[in-house]
């Protein structure tokens, strides 16, 4: 059985005036939970938030993947009850399932490893520009995609704005020593893949992890909400 400890930051950047993120850090439950709202007044905000109230009870109430529809459904009739157009989230989820760890997403947030000194970015984003790079593999990087296509950032999955939500999941075994950083686009849009499995190096605590993340995020300038969880796996005694 593998066991994990987690912590979370959660920041509304250098530009943004409100934090439509929310996060949900549950390490006694091997639960851990990024959400990146979008919308009109407070609507993204609330989106995440609904996200991430769903996903509190998933022990209770069986798959994440149920919980995320539960949510799709709530998001869904606030919107049309309060005049939102386009509200949703996105999701990136983590959770312990013995010695292994069902990993969850729709959108562009994102679920990275670190094992062995080796960086590895587990989900892959929901976007046009992420779209566009796989249908020509080679031809056009993600990046390259994201500068040239006006409309590179746009979702092509996120919960609650569709008629239904379908995410993604994948099961990934674990190992004692592993660190996962669970983040949303705020912090992956301005640091490279490289620099985020530095800045994860098991040498730092968790918090100093964070603490460094959110210092390269700022100087980075910061254009969007930002947050993160980085959680370590121990094999549990007993």
């Amino acid at each position: 059985m593998k066991k994990t400890f987690g912590d979370s930051f959660s920041d509304v950047g250098l530009v943004r005036t409100e934090n439509q993120d929310s996060v949900l850090s549950l390490p006694e439950r091997g639960l851990y939970v990024i959400a990146d709202g979008m919308g009109g007044g407070e609507g993204g905000a609330v989106a995440s938030r609904i996200l991430c109230e769903e996903m509190a009870d998933v022990r209770k109430t069986g798959k994440m993947k149920d919980a995320v529809k539960r949510a799709h459904k709530r998001i869904a009739e606030f919107a049309v009850s309060h005049h939102y157009h386009m509200m949703g989230t996105t999701v990136a989820a983590l959770m312990v399932d013995g010695d292994d760890a069902i990993v969850l997403w729709a959108g562009d947030s994102r679920v990275y490893r670190l094992r062995g000194g080796k960086t590895e970015c587990l989900t892959n984003d929901h976007t046009i520009g992420n779209e566009l790079s796989r249908l020509s593999p080679g031809s056009l990087t993600s990046g390259m995609a994201k500068r040239s296509h006006p409309l590179a950032h746009v979702l092509t999955r996120a919960v609650g704005v569709e008629k239904e939500v379908i995410p993604e999941e994948l099961r990934v075994d674990l190992k004692g020593g592993d660190r996962f950083l669970i983040c949303t686009d705020g912090v992956h849009d301005v640091l490279a893949d490289e620099t985020i499995g530095q800045y994860l190096d098991p040498a730092h605590s968790r918090q100093e992890a964070l603490q460094d993340l959110s210092g390269a995020v700022r100087k980075a300038g910061a254009h969007d909400n930002f947050s993160m969880i980085v959680a370590d796996v121990v094999d549990e005694k007993g």
